[in-house]
């Protein structure tokens, strides 16, 4: 976007805002829900299909990091509650489960940082597509034939109506 400089007497180029990314993100990129399938769909549009794998992909592995960190975070939290409760009991039966569930925590917190998914499953990971999806060139040339002649065929109408008015 452009500002009026006072100074210089002239619009200026000023530098993207956040804002500014997250509004162009949100025209790129489309997520949907299906609950009936249990599945997310996150899909991009952009011109250049190498930059839309690499923009799908991002989201992907962002998306995996922040959920390995809270399930990391999650299970760190309650292994510490878990440890407080070990000490504060004397029953070896309870001591037992607790270090049953424990152990539960910590196999959690390994899980989360070997796998790459770890919360979910990529159906499909992000390629890029073999065949140009849009412009749809075709299209858009037989639309403008039409459109044209349509067009066309008005103003001679029109116009000989115009001469037919002054030749009268």
């Amino acid at each position: 976007s452009k500002k009026w400089d006072k100074d210089k007497k002239g619009w200026i180029e000023k530098p993207p805002t956040m804002w500014n990314g997250i509004r162009a993100l949100n025209s790129i990129i489309k997520v949907t829900n299906n609950i009936k399938e249990n599945t997310i769909s996150v899909s991009a549009d952009f011109h250049d299909p190498q930059t839309t794998v690499v923009l799908v992909d991002d989201i992907l592995s962002t998306l995996s990091e922040h959920m390995s960190n809270e399930s990391k975070k999650s299970a760190l939290i309650k292994r510490r509650y878990l440890e407080d409760q070990l000490r504060s009991t004397s029953d070896p039966i309870i001591r037992q489960k607790i270090y049953n569930l424990i152990s539960q925590q910590v196999e959690t917190a390994m899980m989360s940082e070997m796998n790459e998914y770890f919360s979910y499953k990529v159906i499909d990971p992000p390629r890029v597509p073999d065949m140009r999806i849009l412009p749809k060139r075709r299209q858009t040339v037989i639309l403008s034939f039409i459109v044209s002649s349509f067009i066309a065929i008005f103003l001679a109408f029109f116009l000989e109506y115009i001469k037919k008015l002054k030749e009268a």
